[in-house]
């Protein structure tokens, strides 16, 4: 990593470390399908600095597609030139090709660590899962439908090394306890609860003995007591630091048809996140409509293929993303599927042309109303440029009379850029 990359990235080598982002820079990823999920995913995968993107879909740009993304296109170009004109605007050095056949992709290397499908109708899902998991290749499926969404997640045999992204905790020892089996530590106070079962004991000459963890508390770690640990205190017992060491833990995903027969699927709604009960009703149909999407099965007419809901994408392509990041063994993959239901915010008097955007999905008199809207938004970092592509692609503040106003006095920066 060069003294440009260090900078341009730091306040994400802050968040992650230097190694996961030494990682992330080396991860080739395919996306398959472009539409809002593959847009925001693909927008935070140029700024996190991955190595190469791969991007396959042939789909024509056109009017029916159109309000699935921020950016406009030319009219009969390819779908994954647009978003590949898009990365490339964000991060001008980023490595991004267009894939016109992903068998051939496949053939041609060996490189692929992670394979993002957002389609299911661009390429069978078991067919490419399976394909995966013989490879070693992480494959996550993602999709929209009108106000439904799904995630699911399989990264096979994965080895996390990092399970939560925390700080290790560490502190001299201030007394030490002998008992019968176990060693109490008495340290310094720690700023968190351990999390982990293991730790090591270094003095300053750097030698150091690992230990066992029973139990802690924010002042007291006992640990298992050998003759070796016991022998090290008391040999050692000046200046002897205790330091939190991760404890790492392997990852065994199951095949989606696995998951999806066992149901035990997360479930998010408007009002509330991983809510129980679950409604399998909703994720047996919402499911199957997919798979037979993937096998060029259409007359299942439950949901409408071609209409998303923008917000519900951008939520969704997020949260993706930061999958990406865990093919590093950076934080721990979710288990494994998750179902979006916002149907809560299905209208009822909707317009009857569709030339509105949304006007199939929200109430008419919503619409108008959010239109209306004067907003002021102080702060446009990374959070309030999603809130106002957000705005944007719901339409709010478009009528004459009406403004979203944002201010923010600070200077950008080259962190700022990522």
């Amino acid at each position: 990593m060069n003294t440009h990359e260090k900078d341009l990235f730091s306040r994400q080598i802050g968040a992650v470390g230097k190694q996961t982002m030494e990682k992330m820079m080396n991860l080739n990823v395919l996306v398959i399908g472009c539409n809002s999920i593959s847009m925001e995913c693909i927008k935070c995968l140029s700024l996190l600095g991955i190595n190469t993107l791969y991007i396959y879909d042939n789909t024509k740009y056109s009017n029916k597609n159109a309000d699935q993304f921020y950016t406009t296109g030319i009219k009969g170009s390819k779908l994954s030139n647009l978003l590949m004109e898009f990365a490339k605007t964000l991060n001008s050095s980023f490595r991004v090709e267009i894939v016109n056949s992903v068998a051939d992709l496949l053939v041609k290397t060996n490189k692929i660590h992670c394979i993002i499908q957002t389609k299911p109708e661009l390429y069978n899902i078991k067919n490419l899962e399976k394909y995966c998991i013989e490879n070693n290749i992480k494959f996550i499926f993602c999709s929209n439908h009108e106000l439904y969404g799904y995630i699911f997640s399989n990264f096979g045999s994965h080895l996390v090394v990092d399970q939560d992204g925390e700080t290790c905790e560490s502190g001299f020892l201030e007394n030490v306890n002998y008992n019968d089996k176990t060693i109490e530590l008495i340290v310094e106070k720690l700023n968190k609860n351990l999390i982990s079962s293991k730790g090591i004991l270094v003095n300053k000459d750097n030698e150091r003995i690992e230990v066992c963890i029973k139990s802690s508390t924010l002042e007291k770690i006992i640990v298992e007591k050998t003759e070796e640990i016991e022998k090290y205190i008391k040999n050692k017992n000046k200046n002897i630091k205790f330091v939190e060491i991760k404890s790492e833990m392997k990852v065994a995903h199951k095949n989606m048809e696995k998951i999806i027969n066992e149901g035990s699927y997360q479930y998010i709604t408007v009002d509330s996140t991983f809510d129980k009960p679950s409604n399998n009703e909703l994720y047996n149909q919402y499911t199957k409509f997919l798979l037979d999407l993937s096998i060029k099965n259409y007359s299942n007419e439950k949901f409408t293929r071609d209409n998303g809901f923008f917000i519900l994408g951008s939520i969704i392509g997020g949260i993706v993303a930061h999958e990406v990041i865990k093919v590093t063994g950076k934080y721990t993959p979710i288990n494994q599927d998750i179902m979006f239901d916002f149907s809560k915010f299905k209208g009822k008097d909707l317009y009857k042309s569709g030339s509105n955007r949304n006007a199939s999905l929200i109430d008419r008199t919503v619409l108008k109303n959010i239109k209306s809207l004067d907003i002021f938004m102080v702060g446009c970092g990374a959070l309030g440029c999603e809130l106002s592509k957000n705005l944007g692609m719901i339409d709010a503040c478009s009528m004459s009379n009406s403004m979203l106003t944002i201010t923010d006095m600070d200077t950008i920066e080259l962190s700022n850029l990522n």
